[in-house]
């Protein structure tokens, strides 16, 4: 695996921002600029795939998995990716746009573009209250996915909870329960 290349910093004329929650402004690099750091990386010897996907009226979801072939071994990651459907969006286009966000985050678990993410890890946000709308559950999903992969996360929403979790109205909203499928999952998990 060609490490330097995947942990290569992006040149500050590759990266973008946006708007973020809280008004925050995000760096980040466009999907073309990711899929060409792992053409380089891997050698064109990659694939992606939509293992799941959903939309409500808001929201489009996928679940995506980044397969990279390094010699003789095989290194999977998946990703949730999701897009905010706009009135006049077509759907394809808002699934489109959410593939770019998963494969774009299953590549960070390679340590592409992670660089962008390191600001947000080192700042302590004081805890919120239990009643706090700060709280946002997708974050915790995400983080959930994140740590102990998505298959994990979603067999667990599935036979524990008893819930689909391709059903935004399902899945919960709290922190406490959130709190609680951390700590089931971190017991699940291998040591």
């Amino acid at each position: 695996m060609k490490t330097e290349v995947l942990e290569r910093e992006f040149p500050p004329e590759k990266i973008k921002q946006r708007k973020g929650p809280g008004g925050k402004t995000l760096d980040y690099v466009e999907t073309h600029e990711v899929i060409a750091r792992l053409n380089e990386a891997f050698d064109y010897c990659w694939s992606f795939e939509i293992e799941q996907q959903r939309t409500d009226e808001n929201e489009a979801i996928v679940l995506g998995r980044l397969t990279v072939y390094d010699g003789d071994r095989i290194i999977t990651k998946m990703q949730f990716g999701s897009n905010q459907i706009r009135q006049g969006m077509a759907i394809g286009d808002a699934l489109k746009a959410a593939a770019s966000d998963a494969i774009k985050k299953c590549a960070t678990l390679l340590g592409i573009g992670l660089h962008l993410y390191r600001d947000e890890e080192v700042v302590e946000h004081p805890k919120p209250a239990a009643n706090d709308k700060s709280f946002d559950w997708r974050d915790a999903y995400d983080k959930c996915a994140e740590k102990f992969g998505a298959a994990k996360l979603v067999e667990y929403l599935e036979k524990e909870l008893k819930i689909d979790p391709s059903d935004n109205a399902q899945i919960p909203k709290d922190r406490e329960t959130w709190k609680e499928i951390f700590l089931a999952l971190t017991r699940r998990a291998p040591k």
